[in-house]
Order: structure tokens, then C-alpha cells, then sequence
């Protein structure tokens, strides 16, 4: 049944391509995770405080959370997450976690997908914007390499790192979908291709970590 069910998922978006390039999906931005750095818990309220129709929220308070008490990762007792979790349900920000096809639904729900930084800048909620055939909004990720090319105004559109022009960055996209609905486009071929060729990148950019010349204690491991 599961595999049933990706296969679906992986085949939806397809068929209804052609509808969401020709009608705007009502919401605009989705946004579901958990809460593995502070900043998306920012992005949250941003999302609540502004006239934005958005999706989302948080899924799950982890033992780890990056940039809560400093720029490093933080754990946190079971009475600080307890107090967290008081403090989103207050918030009307915590949602119980979502099973794929619900997940799925509300991504394709909506003109845009948001990706924020959690225990790395890189989620896998980036290919699932560029499967569903929607705009990926991220913070600026120019300064990191990446075997995938993401590029600003291709296939993704890059916010600042702090997250002060996210919500005007969203408001355009709710305004001017026909303008971004090209960059969801190629998002989705770039990743498509990305794909299709996956032996061969991962050949090329992962094995040379593992060349006897170049790391001998890799290998001898």
C-alpha cells in the first residue's frame, strides 16, 4: 500500500501540471516541519502575522534544536520541550504530524513551498516543491556547493538568510504567480534530469572521497 501510494504521489503532480500553470492554487505558501532550528519557528510567525493564506506548522519539538541559545546546536530537557510545545499550542502553531498523501495535498494546495534551514541548509522538502511542481522559496544558499543546481530565479527564489524579506518575497508570488509559475516549471525538470542521472552524480561526487590516494583511512575503515 505504500508503494501504491508514492507511486501516486510521483504521478499526481504530472497529471495535474497543465491545470496549475493555467489556475493558481488558492493558498499561497506551505510550510510543515519540525522544529529542528529556531528560525523556523520565525518563519512561522511571519507567516501568522501577515494576510499570507498558508498551510503548515510545526510537526514535533526534537531533543535538538540549532540557534536556540547561540549560533550551535542545543538540547533541551523534557520540561524546556514541554514548555515549548505549551508555548506553539498557545500560538495556534503545532499541528500533529502529517501522513504523505495529506502532506502532499497541501503542498499542491498552494502557489509556493517554503523550505527553511534546519540542521543543515539542504531538506528534502526541496525536491518535494520541485516534484509538486511548485515554487520553491528558500533562504540564500549561494555560498554552499551543491552537486544539485540550485540556482536563485530558476528553479528556486532565494530569501535572506534572516528572513526579513520573506513574507514581500511571498506577497509577489501571491500577486504575480504567472511570473514565478516558469521557475516551479524548471524546478521540476532540473530535478527530473537531477534524477535520471543520479548513479553518475553520486559517481562523481562522492567517490573520490573514497580514492586510495586521496583518503587511505576511508578506505583501510
Amino acid at each position: 500500500l505504500r508503494n501504491a501510494t508514492d507511486k501516486m504521489l510521483e504521478t499526481l503532480p504530472n497529471l495535474e501540471y497543465a491545470r496549475a500553470t493555467t489556475i493558481a492554487p488558492r493558498g499561497t505558501v506551505h510550510f510543515a516541519g519540525s522544529l529542528t532550528h529556531v528560525q523556523r519557528l520565525d518563519a512561522l510567525r511571519k507567516l501568522k502575522s501577515s494576510r499570507l493564506q498558508w498551510q503548515g506548522g510545526i510537526t514535533r519539538v526534537p531533543e535538538w534544536i540549532t540557534g536556540w541559545r547561540g549560533a550551535q546546536m542545543t538540547k533541551l530537557h523534557s520540561q524546556e520541550r514541554d514548555d515549548l510545545r505549551r508555548q506553539l499550542i498557545a500560538e495556534n502553531l503545532l499541528i500533529a504530524p502529517q501522513n504523505r498523501v495529506r502532506y502532499n495535498a497541501g503542498m499542491r494546495d498552494c502557489k509556493a513551498v517554503l523550505s527553511i534551514t534546519g540542521y543543515g541548509e539542504m531538506c528534502f522538502r526541496m525536491a518535494e516543491a520541485w516534484a509538486a511542481h511548485r515554487v520553491l522559496v528558500c533562504q540564500d544558499v549561494s555560498h554552499a556547493h551543491t552537486l544539485f543546481p540550485l540556482e536563485n530565479g530558476r528553479n528556486a527564489v532565494f530569501c535572506r538568510p534572516d528572513l526579513s524579506d520573506l513574507t514581500d518575497i511571498l506577497d509577489d508570488i501571491e500577486c504575480n504567480y504567472e511570473q514565478y509559475a516558469p521557475i516551479a516549471r524548471q524546478g521540476f525538470e532540473d530535478w527530473r534530469q537531477w534524477c535520471e542521472a543520479a548513479p553518475q552524480i553520486v559517481r562523481e561526487g562522492f567517490a573520490p572521497l573514497f580514492s586510495p590516494a586521496k583518503s587511505p583511512s576511508l578506505v583501510s575503515a
